[in-house]
């Protein structure tokens, strides 16, 4: 079956990881949070870059308040990264991309 991978070996698969990055850190001070979600999980899935969790955190400490709902949990984002992380981790090989 055919599977797509960036090779981050590769020149333009270097440039492509930092650019993604450096527009994630900077879209958690200029997008909405759904939009720098979105951009986070392309990130770990295509490029396995667990750098989104520092910036997950990074969000909660700039705009993370105690969501009462949620048992008071302040780091909301940090969570959702961390959990994603795990869950791409566990099963990106099994994924079809």
């Amino acid at each position: 079956m055919w599977r797509f991978t960036l090779n981050t070996d590769s020149t333009a698969g270097k440039v492509i990881r930092t650019l993604g990055t450096i527009l994630f850190f900077m879209g958690i001070f200029i997008f909405p949070s759904w939009v720098t979600l979105l951009l986070g999980s392309a990130l770990l899935f295509f490029f396995r870059a667990f750098e989104i969790i520092a910036g997950g955190l990074l969000s909660d400490l700039l705009y993370g308040v105690p969501i009462p709902s949620l048992l008071g949990i302040t780091f909301l984002t940090t969570l959702i990264f961390v959990f994603l992380s795990i869950a791409v981790f566990l099963i990106h090989r099994r994924l079809l991309v």
